[in-house]
């Protein structure tokens, strides 16, 4: 026993350094860790229904996770859809004079960023710093609403108890715009919603990361002469998505899980209600497979995920004769220049297995 264990010391070895050349599996674990991270961590799902369970959320976050690696430009045209409607929810309620102090309104999308810049940081113009923003509707509240936080119940639910032919209606912005005069829509400030997100810095810390070294690595080989592997020019590109998209729903909440309930007010009847049910919004998955909406998952106390703003039907229209969502232009130029990034790899080396046997 002895003898062995006078081997075993004898073969043992202490620190070895990583060869000096990047091996195979190397580059493929580094890209597929890249872009998972990126593809999770930017998701922003909207508030889930509340008879979905643990299984339906995780699932339907793998979904989106999985729509994003197969599809980043749709994820990335959704994102600035998202933007725009939330710009446009702050426009409705400026010009409702809800939460506001902004009582003139608001004449366009310039006039809005430029009002809520102002609020967000007055160092700016050398302003003094307004501590007390509970009453001003900023873009985090407006992304809060379009995320389907605030639910209405019908009045006759709460007087026969029939919460199951009367369930809880997700509303949009523009329907809180709309309709703030008939609900007791809660005073929130822009940090307690913050304090509702539960965003994974860790994940967004370590996808941060691997695109720092992706990107440093890239750059660093190029301005040596050195190659470098499709699979890392792919997930560039998925990087360059992650980011975009990210950076387009800055001021949007994450992991929102649990709904609000608003009250109608007592001069609300049934009637109100009913037209709080119609349909605000169209779905970015229906515009791509050009099929008309449908209205069935408002019933299930949510927003979708895939939300589009909604177009009044004679802008849908194109010179008369071809009907498109305009989701379909955004989502074509977009991946036109995502794919651009490919061409990158315009000038590598392709050589045909004749010429590499000879090689």
């Amino acid at each position: 026993m002895a003898t062995s264990a006078e081997g075993l010391q004898a073969d043992s070895v202490g620190w070895q350094s990583n060869p000096n050349r990047r091996g195979t599996m190397a580059i493929i674990q580094s890209s597929i860790f890249t872009i998972l991270a990126c593809t999770w961590s930017i998701q922003h799902l909207n508030v889930p229904s509340q008879n979905d369970g643990f299984w339906t959320k995780l699932l339907r976050r793998c979904k989106w996770t999985l729509l994003s690696i197969l599809l980043p430009e749709f994820l990335m045209a959704h994102a600035v859809f998202e933007l725009t409607m939330g710009l446009s929810t702050m426009r409705a309620m400026q010009t409702a004079v809800i939460l506001s102090n902004d009582r003139e309104g608001a004449a366009n999308n310039i006039r809005v960023v430029y009002t809520w810049w102002r609020r967000k940081f007055p160092w700016w113009r050398g302003e003094k710093v307004d501590v007390d923003n509970k009453h001003q509707w900023t873009l985090t509240h407006s992304y809060y609403a379009n995320m389907g936080v605030f639910g209405v119940e019908s009045p006759q639910s709460s007087v026969d108890g029939r919460k199951e032919d009367q369930p809880c209606i997700a509303l949009t912005g523009r329907q809180i715009a709309r309709y703030w005069k008939h609900i007791d829509l809660p005073l929130l400030s822009e940090r307690a919603i913050s304090d509702k997100s539960k965003a994974d810095f860790f994940t967004k810390a370590i996808a941060t990361v691997q695109i720092a070294s992706l990107l440093l690595s890239i750059i660093v080989r190029t301005a040596r002469g050195l190659d470098f592997s499709q699979l890392e020019l792919i997930t560039l590109a998925f990087a360059a998505c992650g980011v975009f998209t990210y950076v387009a729903r800055w001021y949007k909440p994450q992991n929102v899980d649990t709904a609000t309930t608003v009250n109608l007010r007592a001069e609300a009847d049934l009637e109100q209600f009913e037209k709080m049910k119609a349909q605000e919004y169209d779905r970015f998955w229906q515009a791509v497979r050009h099929v008309p909406g449908d209205s069935e998952r408002i019933y299930e106390g949510r927003i979708p995920n895939d939300y589009l703003p909604q177009y009044l039907p004679e802008y849908k229209t194109l010179a008369g004769i071809l009907q498109v969502h305009p989701a379909l232009f955004a989502l074509t130029i977009i991946s036109v220049v995502v794919g651009s990034l490919h061409l990158i790899a315009w000038n590598f080396k392709f050589p045909t297995r004749e010429a590499t046997e000879k090689s």
